[in-house]
């Protein structure tokens, strides 16, 4: 954890007194656990809690000290506690995002029939000619499609569907390959309720911005948390528009058993051979 609080915990086990510095004063807390994934590393949390009280007490104190002539130096002091709060609090909230979040992907990582891959394209025809190709196979292996996007691609697909002349054009054209609508869980939640009705095996294609593909994603979680039931193999594939924002894709990647580019399904390293679960890779080629 890149902060004071990380920091100071660094090299400690369990059990072990840390502190770290505020200003003229030590915050000190006690690692009640700790492990990679933090799953219980919220526990030290009462301890930051206690910690942001300390910050409020000395803020309260500073404003007491309004009698001093020294304008300057109250200010200065103003603005140490009340960062120094604000920064704890912040650290807070984000490891208890961090352990719901852990806890959340933990269930679902458990269910050995599900596989993630992730891919990059720059454009809606770049999506259509690296997906189009690796559905048609998989249809042949008899499984079925939820397509859930940001943008239709119907018109392209249907046009490459014609230049390439694939035998199983019929039911390609028979996927849903127009714009979704998937802000609300009920939404996603609707699309993919069939998968629970049969035995069959399912892709769900994601594409589009990532601030997208997260709230798709955060909905399909969900569901299948619900879900627990569905034992037939599920392929989540979600397809990134890289023109959209600057970012290190090593998150998205680790977070992905595999990717997809217009030249099928491969291992992660296979496409990007310096990669590694904890390395970085600065951008994403097709």
């Amino acid at each position: 954890v890149d902060s004071p609080l990380g920091n100071a915990a660094k090299g400690h086990k369990d059990g072990d007194h840390c502190s770290f510095k505020v200003g003229d004063r030590r915050i000190g807390f006690t690692i009640k656990a700790i492990d990679r994934n933090m799953d219980n590393y919220l526990r030290t949390i009462n301890s930051v809690q206690k910690g942001d009280r300390r910050c409020r007490a000395a803020l309260k104190e500073v404003k007491e000290a309004t009698i001093s002539k020294d304008v300057e130096k109250q200010e200065e002091l103003r603005a140490l506690t009340h960062s120094q709060t604000v920064l704890l609090k912040s650290e807070y909230e984000r490891l208890k995002r961090e352990s719901l979040r852990n806890k959340n992907n933990s269930v679902i990582a458990r269910m050995s029939n599900i596989k993630r891959l992730c891919g990059f394209c720059i454009n809606d025809w770049h999506l259509t000619t690296m997906v189009l190709p690796y559905v048609s196979k998989e249809i042949d292996n008899n499984y079925k499609m939820i397509t859930i996007l940001e943008n239709s691609i119907e018109e392209n697909i249907k046009t490459l569907i014609k230049k390439l002349n694939l035998k199983n054009e019929g039911k390609l054209l028979e996927i849903n390959w127009k714009q979704s609508v998937a802000q609300k869980h009920t939404e996603v939640g609707s699309k993919l309720n069939i998968i629970a009705k049969s035995n069959e095996k399912y892709i769900i294609l994601v594409n589009g911005r990532k601030n997208f593909i997260d709230v798709v994603n955060k909905h399909i979680d969900k569901w299948l948390k619900k879900n627990t039931k569905v034992k037939q193999e599920i392929k989540i594939i979600n397809c990134y528009e890289i023109t959209d924002f600057n970012y290190n894709i090593t998150e998205i990647l680790d977070s992905h058993d595999r990717i997809i580019n217009t030249s099928g399904e491969k291992r992660i390293d296979e496409v990007f051979e310096d990669y590694k679960k904890e390395g970085k890779i600065e951008e994403a080629t097709s």
